[in-house]
């Protein structure tokens, strides 16, 4: 057995969609790294195989740029930060993928608590996330994190902005670049993101009446970018409407920033489509009403 060819998202989709495809491939992986077998998660842009003590990340060979990013940012970051972050063991290639193993973190996976937790929890949870982001984005970025040319990624995303609001209903559609335009787009303080700090890249413990963040990872998508672009995803993928933990944050980051802004950058992330925040957020169909839900700090 070797690892299949995938040429493209498309392909890379259809075998995702397979579970005992993706065992298999794990299971094969595996062996031929000479690591502890593994379960099989089956979700994200890459196969994930879990051990007790490591992790195998598999990236199809059309990412071995993200890949590449990823081990730099394991690299330089484990230690570093007061939310801990896998160690890189090895990484490489195999059969034309990328792979990445590296130490597995205590802790379970936010998204999986979060409902059960109390409102002081989540707040704890929100000032140790405020506390360690500043520390991210104000580290020397090695060579290999890409560096954002802010003002033609913006210039060029509003230009075809309509290429990112499909599924959108036809009033939101038109809205939208009224809003870009009068919201501040400027890069403002930039610095190394992790560009996706959401629920489900976030490892807690839970003692009693203690909570403690246990970790941070998935970084294949960092670069050099406007800190608030950081923010925008905390408050659909964290916070997700609940204004007092975007606001403790916020204010455990030292960042103040308008709802239209945050809103702005969430346009502007590389993987941002509206429809899609929709279909996970739901919230309210007027569109600047939306955009107060989830990126205002205001006490209602």
């Amino acid at each position: 057995m070797q690892l299949p060819s995938v040429a493209d998202d498309a392909q890379f989709d259809a075998l995702m969609a397979d579970p005992d495809q993706v065992a298999r491939c794990l299971e094969y992986a595996a062996t031929a790294l000479g690591v502890a077998p593994v379960s099989t998660p089956v979700r994200g842009s890459a196969l994930i195989g879990l051990s007790e003590s490591s992790v195998i990340k598999l990236m199809a060979p059309f990412d071995n740029q993200l890949a590449s990013v990823e081990q730099v940012c394991l690299r330089t970051l484990h230690g570093a930060l007061p939310v801990a972050t896998p160690r890189l063991i090895d990484s490489g290639t195999l059969d034309g993928w990328s792979y990445v193993h590296m130490t597995r973190l205590p802790g379970v996976e936010l998204k999986e608590c979060w409902p059960t937790l109390g409102s002081r929890h989540k707040l704890s949870i929100a000032t140790q996330l405020g506390e360690c982001l500043p520390i991210l984005h104000q580290l020397p970025a090695p060579a290999e994190i890409p560096r954002c040319d802010w003002s033609s990624w913006a210039t060029n995303r509003v230009v075809n902005i309509h290429d990112y609001l499909r599924d959108v209903p036809p009033a939101w559609a038109d809205v939208v670049p009224q809003v870009l335009e009068s919201a501040d787009l400027s890069a403002g303080q930039q610095g190394w993101l992790h560009t996706e700090v959401m629920l489900e890249h976030l490892l807690v413990q839970v003692d009693g009446d203690k909570v403690h963040l246990s970790g941070l990872f998935d970084f294949e998508p960092s670069w050099v970018a406007p800190v608030h672009y950081e923010y925008a995803s905390i408050a659909m993928f964290v916070s997700a409407g609940d204004r007092s933990i975007l606001s403790e944050v916020l204010r455990a980051s030292h960042q103040t920033v308008s709802p239209e802004r945050l809103f702005a950058m969430a346009m502007m992330h590389r993987y941002g489509k509206l429809a899609w925040y929709k279909q996970r957020l739901g919230g309210p169909d007027d569109l600047q009403t939306w955009i107060q839900t989830f990126f205002s700090t205001d006490t209602l």
